[in-house]
């Protein structure tokens, strides 16, 4: 209900269903992902270990048709595995996961950035390109603040990019890592275990496998009325 004559804010919430899924899908289209390991010294600990572990499980899921990227930073960034396509390469991914150790500061922005650019060499109309950032959101070197990185996730987007954030540890920095995914048109979850994240990071997969429309634009316009997007 809303008072005659009175200005009233009115919260709708609107919701887009995409249609049954067909039963004679082609095969799924390749997934070309990029995993991004903080291992800065505030993730020390359990939350690296968690995070290498939910990796693990990311990879683990992936067929021999999809490619991966591996990268690790601390205040450095170091990608242990280029871009390539998983195939009769799993193990050897996995290795490079289970030896990542635990360094300095955190630069955030440079890991990110670093998977984006493994990705937009081999962006396609095909192909579906994401970036998983795992990580506690603690940003200390290179940019830090949410306004400096937000533009960078947005045009990552329009070049076929995007981005999720997983979110591990008590100090998870909501704040950053949830715009991120907002701005990058992903998702964001967290969790203190890579278990907390494992359901999370299948629903995701599932969605990517069943896609059914990308790019999708949804206005409301009202002559009368102010219209301002919540989420």
């Amino acid at each position: 209900a809303v008072l005659a004559g009175f200005d009233s804010k009115v919260t709708i919430l609107c919701e887009l269903v995409g249609p049954s899924m067909p039963t004679d899908l082609p095969e799924r289209s390749p997934l070309h992902l990029a995993v991004i390991l903080d291992k800065s010294g505030s993730m020390s600990g359990t939350p690296l270990e968690e995070a290498k572990r939910c990796a693990v499980q990311m990879v683990e899921k992936l067929s021999n048709t999809d490619q991966v990227s591996i990268i690790e930073y601390d205040n450095g960034v170091n990608t242990l595995v280029p871009l390539q396509p998983v195939s009769e390469n799993k193990r050897s991914i996995i290795r490079n996961i289970q030896s990542i150790h635990s360094g300095g500061s955190t630069n955030l922005f440079g890991g990110w950035d670093a998977g984006r650019q493994q990705l937009e060499q081999q962006v396609a109309e095909n192909v579906l390109s994401r970036i998983l950032l795992l990580s506690d959101g603690q940003a200390n070197v290179g940019y830090r603040d949410v306004d400096q990185i937000l533009p960078f996730c947005q045009q990552a987007l329009e070049q076929g990019v995007s981005t999720s954030t997983y979110g591990l540890g008590r100090n998870f920095n909501e704040d950053l890592m949830v715009e991120m995914a907002n701005s990058g048109g992903g998702s964001t979850y967290y969790g203190q275990t890579a278990d907390d994240l494992a359901e999370p990071f299948a629903e995701e997969f599932d969605m990517l496998n069943a896609l059914c429309a990308k790019n999708i634009l949804f206005a409301f316009q009202s002559d009368e009325h102010e219209v301002k997007v919540l989420n």
